[in-house]
């Protein structure tokens, strides 16, 4: 060890009896220095090491390794660590570590990359190897590139959670050859080989208005500058623009496109030379036209529910900046929501900033500080700051509209980013501020005391600790009250003024600082009246020199609800009471590379909120209304007459998960920027102010209830629940009520009843019950066990047995049973409990054919569950030849057939009339989510409504990136606020999404074409879906009643491409099987050909192409089939006589006696 080295040195330096003064106090400093503890552990690649000092290249004693850990003491310095080879002697890279002061033991984790090209090239001869390599935060890590023993490779070293930047250069003669360089990054969490192929290049052109700009580049590391790529032409022609750039094949290349005036547009694409795989931009007026770039979507619920409309600044925790004249500061503002891509992916897009300086009056403001952007902003959102004089600035930042879109790899069409195509501009209330004292006398006595949930954040990731951090700690006042009234004591202080914003139609602004809302308390505390908005303190001291902290406060509405008696506002010992709000917003919403969390609502300490972490939803606690939802249970044995007021307070937003501590995000800088963070702790920290609950609490006030029903027998149930008297009677308190009554032979009864909170005396329930018209109508209760064939199929023609088929299944876990339908069931609106369990285990597995049969009266009505449908869940399973009717309500995963389908499963000819309703989200009309690859949904109809917030669709509510779904059509409304579509919502890929048909157009329309009535009626859908579906035309002569939808198993359809002798442009009918004798007017009769010269034909058994003859039979002698004969100054006539004075549309007019015809 170290110490051992000193004191041998020392013992030695006595034995050599030469005395050297000079040295021996450096060598006692030398002794007195205080060790650290250390800890290094190698790796597979590089197993052994050496150490030395950086400052004094003195080799360090590292001492043996146990497996691959070497621990020892140093003094806190700068080390230089060589990383070698299996070999012992092959240099693997070097690398710096520095051991800090702080005395407790230090890990390092040593990480080693194998650097190589699939060329089979070898490094120094056919390219060059450059890698940096960043720490977590961004800072430079010291390395050199090493050797690997396999030639022609090298190697770098890293630590575990740094990301590289390795830049493969061909050497002048590949470059002469077409080959292009190569960019690989990533971030380390073990050994890797950076591996990848040069590959030549092509140039690439992108059509865009004249009059609009463009720039191309390469992303390498969050929140740094792109790699601008410069274009190798342009050329001008008109109003068009083609601009042109040498890429290289399969490279990521990021765009962005303005014009003044109009909407950015900007997004990502993966560069292909194969011209099916190549993506497509061009860019028109219309794209900057499509979204107005100073428009506000002020909507929570607007972008799939992800928008807030706000922003995030590198500035600090109080807003206020104190330079000197000369100096400068380097800013990034960050749009909240970030805008990314995909959840996981995160290549995010930030919208046009802008900034604007104001004095302290809200006047503009020249000579204290200035604003520079970069030359290229397009490339390089950073902007620096200068101080230029004394005197103290606001500086107000906002942005604007964006439209985002990219290009998925192997893939010429454009995706939206998650949550939609168009972003709007900054919520003008959240339009960010901040202040710059340049030069002047020191406030340094002042002492703000600005604290905040001191004792919630004791020891905790907040970076502000106790005190206010000006961004992310949110006063929350209700809309009933004035402003938000926040208390605190500081030092030093002679003077507290505020200035409140502004808040304009685009953003906020400022007028100067007043008393105007600050109270002066007698025990020398301030109370400040805030307000929406960012309010800026300013605080005095009797010199007049000042400081400044920015607050934040905004508007949010409540309601506070019986949740154990919905529609009563009297609250009893016992009951649920839910509290729900709106206007929260998430303290540290999603930053990538920088914060991943959850939010949390809490009071007196828990959280009371729902969390959403590990869910898509952690990013929507701004518009899930679930998010923002308190549940608290008042104890039955409360005492209301010593405590009739029951107080929540303290309340605050917890936010929960893994990232930096929060307000990290003020530590990006501009050259290191940030990458994904696998090394992420889990931390939690407490955020703002929510407003107190007081409830002014009841003694429990009971009633009797008397159902009236008009028939003898019937079992009663009341929910919530309530006391059975035993005579007929119930006995309940305030409140609303689901009574259900079921009777064999009646269809259940199902109605809500009010006991409203100024009722008196007993409350009389009417029951109406209809008798059942099918006698087999289920009961609710009664199970009959089915016959089964010789292949041990259930054959099932009762609901009765098919509730047994349903106890058989879930209790007595036989998740293989087969069944098929014999008759139509009807299930009596009586409560059904889905079939298979809600695990992959538990799935239900094996066949079911309906047979073209109905299941009707489906029932399930449980807003708490998931997997809600006829079936829960099926895995290795087929649905098929089903109609279910009915209506079910769920949490998640809830269909009319299917809650969630898994591997090897497929649902086929089904039609969906269940009234569909997910609480919390994924709902479907036959199916709600594929969970696997193997799912498949084919030919199969939804005819109803499907209601979820967000991911429906009309037959399938979300699927699985590569299952399949086709031949489906959708004609119910889906109602969500995004991610929705006719046939198939969800932000799964669609490629395997195809021939799909519906008649409404929503966010998701990938493998979906809309259509129309007329197009239904027609017979092209029926025919356009394939051999699955039919329809009745009625043009059979014994045909009943015309079909006005496509049916599954219908009367076939076959389509007639025609010519006629009055024009050779074909056109098309449907039909099943007759051809009409006579066109829609009656005035021409048709006969029918295989050819000009071919047979007469009447009837089709398959798709044709014929041709039609047209005799005339209205008696009209002489016909034009030129419609530019209705324009002119001849006057002409429709057949009813009235004359036509403009182009008609297509029939029969008449003109100088002459038959005109319009096709």
């Amino acid at each position: 060890m170290l110490w051992n080295a000193i004191a041998r040195t020392f013992r030695e330096l006595q034995n050599m009896k030469r005395i050297l003064l000079t040295a021996i106090p450096l060598l006692f400093i030398a002794m007195l220095a205080r060790a650290v503890p250390v800890k290094v552990t190698m790796n597979r690649t590089s197993p052994t090491m050496t150490l030395a000092n950086k400052a004094t290249g003195e080799s360090i004693e590292v001492g043996e390794k146990n497996g691959m850990t070497y621990t020892f003491e140093v003094p806190a310095a700068t080390y230089v660590l060589t990383a070698l080879a299996t070999d012992g002697a092959t240099v693997s890279g070097i690398i710096e570590l520095t051991v800090s002061e702080d005395g407790s033991e230090q890990e390092f984790t040593v990480v080693t990359c194998t650097a190589y090209l699939y060329n089979g090239w070898k490094v120094d001869e056919d390219y060059t190897l450059s890698v940096d390599v960043v720490s977590r935060e961004g800072t430079p890590v010291v390395q050199t590139l090493g050797k690997s023993t396999t030639e022609g490779r090298s190697t770098f070293l890293a630590f575990n959670g740094n990301s590289y930047y390795a830049t493969f250069t061909p050497s002048e003669e590949h470059q002469a050859e077409g080959y292009m360089p190569l960019y690989l990054q990533g971030t380390l969490t073990g050994n890797i080989n950076v591996a990848g192929q040069i590959r030549r290049g092509m140039d690439y052109t992108i059509t865009l208005p004249a009059d609009a700009e463009l720039f191309v580049g390469m992303k390498t590391a969050h929140y740094i500058p792109y790699i601008p790529v410069e274009p190798v032409n342009t050329e001008v022609e008109g109003t068009q623009k083609r601009v042109t750039y040498h890429l290289t094949d399969r490279q990521v290349y990021n765009y962005r496109t303005w014009r003044e005036g109009g909407l950015t547009q900007a997004g990502y694409f993966t560069m292909y030379m194969e011209e099916d795989k190549m993506p497509q931009l061009t860019f028109t007026d219309s794209d900057y036209d499509a979204f107005g770039a100073q428009t506000i979507k002020h909507d929570v619920k607007w972008n799939g529910g992800y928008e807030t409309g706000d922003i995030l600044l590198n500035i600090n925790e109080r807003g206020h900046l104190t330079m000197q004249a000369g100096e400068s500061r380097e800013l990034r503002a960050l749009r909240s929501w970030q805008l990314t891509d995909t959840q996981t992916n995160n290549y995010f897009m930030e919208p046009d900033f802008h900034y604007t300086i104001i004095g302290l009056d809200g006047q503009p403001l020249d000579g204290v500080v200035a604003i520079d952007a970069s030359d290229n902003v397009a490339a390089d959102p950073w902007v620096t700051l200068r101080a230029i004089g004394q005197g103290t600035a606001i500086v107000l930042v906002t942005y604007d509209a964006i439209g985002l879109n990219y290009y998925e790899r192997e893939s010429p069409e454009k995706k939206t980013y998650m949550g939609g195509e168009y972003w709007g501009a900054i919520w003008p209330e959240n339009t960010a501020a901040f202040v710059v004292t340049v030069g002047g006398s020191s406030a340094s006595g002042i002492d703000p005391n600005m604290t905040i949930n001191e004792t919630y954040n004791d020891g905790l990731k907040k970076l502000s600790g106790k005190y206010v951090d000006a961004e992310h700690d949110v006063f929350y006042y209700l809309d009933t009250e004035e402003g938000y009234r926040y208390t605190f004591t500081p030092q030093g202080v002679a003077k507290v003024e505020m200035a409140r914003p502004v808040i304009g139609e685009h953003m906020a602004t400022y007028v100067g600082f007043s008393t105007d809302g600050v109270t002066k308390n007698e025990d020398g505390s301030y109370t400040l009246l805030l307000k929406e908005g960012r309010t800026i303190v300013r605080l005095s001291d009797a010199a007049g020199q000042s400081v400044y902290q920015v607050l934040t406060a905004k508007k949010c509405h409540r309601e506070i609800v019986n949740a154990s008696r919905p529609g009563s506002q009297i609250f009893q010992p016992g009951d649920k009471v839910k509290v729900q709000y709106s206007g929260l917003r998430h303290p540290a919403n999603k930053l990538a590379g920088i914060y991943n969390m959850s939010a949390y609502v809490t009071y007196n300490g828990t959280p009371n909120g729902t969390s959403l972490i590990l869910s898509p939803n952690q990013y929507t606690f701004g518009s899930a209304a679930s998010a923002q939802a308190v549940t608290i249970d008042i104890p039955v044995d409360y005492d209301v007459e010593s405590q009739p007021e029951l107080v929540m307070g303290e309340g605050v937003i917890q936010v929960n998960g893994y990232g930096d501590p929060i307000g990290n995000h003020r530590n990006t800088t501009r050259t290191g920027g940030r990458s994904a963070n696998f090394t992420a702790v889990a931390h939690k920290t407490y955020f703002g102010a929510i407003p107190d609950v007081r409830l002014q609490l009841s003694p429990v006030k009971y009633f009797i209830v008397r159902p009236i029903v008009n028939v003898e027998g019937a079992s009663v149930s009341i929910s919530p629940a309530v006391t059975d008297n035993g005579d007929g009677t119930y006995t309940a308190t305030y409140g609303t009520y689901t009574i259900t009554v079921g009777k064999a032979g009646y269809r259940c009864f199902r109605s809500q009843f009010t006991i409203a909170d100024d009722a008196e005396g007993e409350q009389t329930v009417a029951v109406d019950m209809v008798k059942a018209e099918n006698p087999n109508t289920w009961d609710g209760q009664t199970v009959t066990e089915p016959g089964v064939d010789a292949a041990g199929v259930y054959k099932i023609a009762t609901a009765a047995e098919l509730a047994w088929l349903q106890k058989h299944v879930n209790e007595e876990k036989q998740y293989g049973s087969s069944a098929v339908l014999t008759a139509d069931i009807d299930l009596g609106d009586y409560e059904w409990t889905p079939i298979g369990g809600q695990k992959f285990k538990e799935a239900y597995s094996g066949s079911f054919d309906g047979q073209g049969h109905t299941i009707s009266g489906l029932h399930i009505d449980n807003g708490d569950a998931n997997y809600q449908a006829l079936f829960s869940y099926i895995a290795n399973s087929t649905i098929s030849r089903l109609t279910v009717e009915g209506t079910v309500r769920g949490r998640q995963y809830v269909a009319g057939i299917v809650g969630l389908q898994d591997e090897e499963s497929t649902t086929d000819r089904c039609v969906n009339h269940v009234k569909v309703i997910a609480t919390y989200g994924v709902a479907g009309g036959v199916v709600s989510h594929h969970n696997a690859w193997s799912a498949t949904t084919s030919n199969c109809i939804n005819l109803t409504t499907i209601t979820a917030p967000s991911l429906a669709g009309g037959v399938v509510g979300s699927n699985f990136i590569t299952s399949h779904v086709y031949h489906c059509l959708g004609i119910g409304e889906v109602v969500a606020n995004s991610a929705h579509g006719a046939c198939v919502g969800g932000n799964g890929s669609k490629d395997n999404v195809s021939d799909n048909y519906g008649t409404h157009e929503y966010a998701i329309t990938g493998g979906q074409t809309l259509v129309t009535e007329e197009q239904l009626r027609s017979g092209e859908v029926a025919w356009l879906l394939g051999e699955a579906f039919g329809q009745n035309l009625g043009t059979e002569p014994d045909a009943a009643v015309a079909d006005t939808i496509p049916v599954i198993d219908g009367m076939k359809v076959f389509k007639v491409i025609y010519t006629t002798n009055s024009t050779a442009q074909a056109d098309s009918l449907y039909t099943n099987g007759t051809l009409p004798t006579h066109d829609a007017t009656g005035n021409w009769e048709l006969t029918w050909r295989t050819a000009p010269d071919g047979e007469v034909i009447t009837k089709v058994t398959t798709d044709s192409t014929l041709y039609a003859e047209l005799k005339d039979v209205s008696g009209v002698k002489e016909i034009s089939n030129d419609p530019r004969a209705i324009v002119g100054n001849q006057p002409t006539y429709d057949l009813t006589g009235h004359r036509v004075s403009s182009n008609a549309k297509h029939g029969i007019y008449i003109r100088n006696g002459k038959k005109i015809m319009v096709k």
